[in-house]
């Protein structure tokens, strides 16, 4: 056999970081145009908690992303491959989605379909894009990639959310949404460049036991656990625009500003913290990390965020402190993504970490906000989810060595025994 036949990471290049980083900041660019969807929605005279259930709806193709991973694990297009057809159609669905959305006028299903398929688009592209990222990255180059992946989002929702705010106060919903749509649809056609691993010429997809081998495997286990919580403990973004509207009382414009800062922290936070986890390992960067948000959430209850210079240092903080964690967060996904269905076990990992946050974290935290009547009180329960997440985590990372590290000093135990077919 060739080298290229026997080494899985025979096919990264290092410049497969910046092809990586344009599409993140273009999936950014998109992100924050959805962060003021729930301003959207007041638009059309939802109420607070109405807002919050339909946001969590249309975002529904993010914790349904284990599809696309399964899809493009098993389907290969001919010549093409298994993976980049489907960013190809993507693009297409999503930019349909994307441009459609900002002309509805009042609420109603087809709003809701528009904003599914924008969702689906951006989201399916992102699920087989990470899966090809998973594929082709060798474990020491993992940090940077989760690094630059979610640093350049954070820049491009930054730039993204100064426009939208300022668009925003003057209900120009269509642009709002159409342009940050076109920009994420065109950028998914720049991964086409990443060249994929060869399959055997033999190969048929994953078969189901498999597959369900997979979830006997205690890692496997631990890591879903992990990131259901990890998602949770996250919950307090998708609620941030209404928090700082309903709850503070700013406008979309400053809210754009806010935006903007935070995600100069989060930009700085996920670079940082991806590049240690390389490093320095994340058995390192997870404690620190949590407990750095731990604290950025509990400080929430001590601050008169209406003083702006205030709130503009904290939502900083906040930036720096979610980007670090999202980055060790996603790195340990892709640590514990068995090679033999890598798209369908990281998507799994999105896709729960995407539920718990979006769909059960946002939602009760809404929930104790309307029950006491205080955001900031609300936000508590984030802080509690991160813990638990980090206890299972530290157990994931202190016991079970990466796919594709086979020596490390950093992993002294022995390798628990693997369950039996």
């Amino acid at each position: 056999m060739t080298e290229g036949e026997t080494d899985p990471y025979s096919v990264w290049r290092d410049y497969y970081l910046g092809i990586q980083g344009l599409f993140y900041f273009s999936q950014g660019v998109a992100m924050g145009a959805l962060f003021f969807l729930t301003a959207f929605l007041d638009y059309l005279h939802l109420d607070e908690f109405g807002r919050i259930v339909i946001q969590a709806v249309i975002w529904a193709p993010w914790y349904l992303k284990v599809i696309f991973g399964l899809l493009s694990d098993n389907v290969s297009i001919g010549k093409y491959g298994r993976r980049k057809p489907y960013i190809f159609a993507a693009g297409i669905l999503g930019a349909i989605g994307w441009i459609t959305l900002g002309t509805h006028q009042v609420f109603g299903i087809l709003l809701i379909l528009s904003g599914i398929l924008a969702s689906l688009g951006t989201s399916m592209s992102d699920a087989v894009i990470d899966a090809l990222a998973v594929d082709i990255t060798p474990p020491h180059r993992r940090g940077a990639m989760q690094g630059v992946s979610w640093g350049s989002r954070g820049l491009g929702v930054g730039i993204s959310a100064i426009a939208v705010g300022l668009m925003a106060d003057q209900n120009v919903w269509f642009i709002i949404y159409a342009i940050p749509g076109v920009i994420v649809s065109l950028s998914t056609f720049l991964v086409l460049l990443f060249k994929e691993r060869p399959l055997s010429p033999t190969f048929k997809g994953v078969s189901i036991p498999d597959f369900t081998y997979q979830f006997k495997q205690r890692n496997i286990q631990l890591c879903l656990l992990f990131q259901i919580f990890a998602g949770a403990g996250l919950a307090i973004l998708p609620i941030m625009q209404t928090f700082l509207q309903e709850g503070i009382g700013f406008d979309n414009t400053t809210i754009g500003i806010i935006f903007m800062v935070f995600s100069v922290g989060m930009f700085l936070g996920a670079l940082l913290f991806g590049l240690l986890g390389d490093r320095i390992s994340v058995k390192r960067t997870l404690p620190f990390t949590t407990i750095l948000y731990t604290i950025m959430i509990l400080t929430v209850l001590f601050l008169d965020l209406s003083i702006m210079m205030t709130a503009l240092v904290f939502f900083f903080l906040v930036g720096f402190s979610n980007g670090g964690y999202e980055a060790t967060q996603m790195r340990i996904s892709m640590d514990h993504s068995p090679r033999i269905v890598s798209g369908t076990m990281y998507n799994l990992y999105n896709s729960l970490s995407n539920l718990g946050q979006i769909a059960l974290g946002a939602i009760v935290i809404a929930a104790l906000v309307q029950m006491l009547q205080s955001y900031q009180y609300g936000w508590q329960i984030s802080w509690i989810f991160l813990l638990i997440s980090l206890y299972i985590g530290y157990i994931l990372i202190s016991r079970y060595k990466p796919v594709g590290v086979e020596d490390d000093e950093d992993y002294p135990l022995p390798e628990v025994p693997q369950f039996e077919e």
